[in-house]
């Protein structure tokens, strides 16, 4: 299950574990009406995964 908490406290010690996490960012997104909402909080969690 993917928690918004784990993303933005940068949980992410190899851009392979990011990669691997982008399906399933993908499905919420198609899940939910808010497209625009989770797109922008997914740029976010790029823009910021090496935040530690």
């Amino acid at each position: 299950q993917l928690e918004i908490a784990d993303l933005f406290n940068c949980r992410f010690p190899s851009d392979e574990e990011f990669v691997s996490m982008l399906p399933m960012v993908q499905e919420v997104i198609k899940l939910d009406a808010q497209i625009e909402v989770l797109t922008d909080l997914l740029a976010t969690i790029v823009s910021n995964k090496r935040c530690i």
